[in-house]
């Protein structure tokens, strides 16, 4: 009888979803440039979202009339308020600080409001130390409240609705409008349970939308020729929002450390023994994560070890030899 190999899952695989065919092509073409072989495949999606849309203070007036009417659903009308109302005085900070040539924000801002956006969004040590944050053109950037309400969201609601124009140095102001005339469209899920009673200048927008997207699928390589932030800017430049790659992120870099010390602890110690290798990479984790007298700790089960060093086998980068983890020789390394 024939004894079929066995099914080795990739648990390096990774996988990016896109909403338009163009969007994931270019991803793809990135991830080539950089050396990463990937597939784009079409898949299929459905999501209901329900939107509540009118002006700025149009959403005000009605979340403060239907916190008096619906007591069970009042704290979140407040919280929607609340959020509004911030939206309103980021927007009016902004369009306050138009400097002498009515330049809002330059793209060296956008940038920079990315690079924080995904720094704070870490959470986990950047071994290599990647993250690079350029400089804002002005303070009011620098304010805790950007922290919350990033200038790249911010940038998405007004551009979206055509009331800033670009030019070679950044976005300038397309309309007179005052902040609080402008349109916006809020997310009422959270009380979109039971149909919404009408008010003048909201119009609530149910979507039920069943939609093809395009999923780019990509492995090995891109972990030791792609670093998280690189990744990341390229992943907001493409329409994937800042909490999608926060979560993805999160993930990818763990994974990417976890490969990448686990190369450096068999290229330094020359070759570490099998039985061995779970306490002897926890350990080297400690020491090469220390900061600032402060150690990062990982606690790593065997089995998901071997499967990370089953697949480093595979892309030819170490191998076993007499029970050990040794380099590959760079004859037999598959780097690309």
């Amino acid at each position: 009888m024939t004894v079929p190999p066995p099914v080795i899952t990739m648990i390096l695989k990774e996988r990016v979803t896109f909403r338009t065919r163009e969007q994931a092509d270019e991803f793809a073409d990135w991830l080539k440039d950089e050396g990463c072989k990937s597939r784009v495949s079409e898949v299929f999606s459905s999501s209901l979202e329900v939107l509540a849309k009118g002006t700025f203070d149009t959403i005000d007036n009605w979340c403060e009339y239907m916190s008096g009417q619906d007591e069970e659903k009042k704290e979140i009308y407040q919280l929607i308020k609340e959020n509004n109302q911030n939206y309103i005085d980021v927007i009016t900070m902004i369009i306050e600080n138009r400097n002498t040539y009515g330049l809002l924000y330059t793209h060296d801002d956008l940038k920079a409001s990315r690079s924080s956006v995904l720094a704070r969004y870490y959470g986990l040590p950047d071994i290599e130390g990647n993250i690079r944050i350029p400089q804002y053109s002005s303070d009011i950037f620098k304010q805790e409240i950007f922290r919350e309400f990033e200038l790249t969201v911010i940038h998405a609601i007004i551009e979206d609705e055509g009331y800033v124009k670009e030019n070679e140095e950044g976005y300038i102001l397309a309309t007179d409008k005052k902040p609080g005339d402008m349109i916006t469209k809020t997310g009422v899920n959270m009380i979109a349970d039971k149909p919404i009673p009408k008010y003048p200048g909201i119009e609530i927008i149910p979507g039920f939308l069943p939609e093809m997207q395009y999923e780019v699928s990509f492995s090995m390589p891109v972990y030791l020729n792609v670093d998280p932030q690189m990744l990341g800017d390229v992943l907001l430049e493409l329409g994937i929002s800042p909490d999608d790659i926060r979560q993805y992120l999160n993930n990818y870099t763990i994974k990417r450390n976890i490969l990448t010390l686990l190369l450096k602890l068999v290229e330094k110690s020359g070759s570490v023994r099998n039985e061995e290798l779970k306490d002897t990479f926890e350990n080297f984790w400690e020491t090469q994560t220390e900061e600032d007298g402060l150690k990062s700790k990982i606690n790593i089960s065997a089995v998901l070890l071997d499967k990370f060093t089953a697949e480093l086998k595979r892309a030819g980068l170490i191998s076993t030899k007499n029970n050990r983890m040794v380099p590959a020789s760079e004859k037999s390394s598959r780097r690309r």
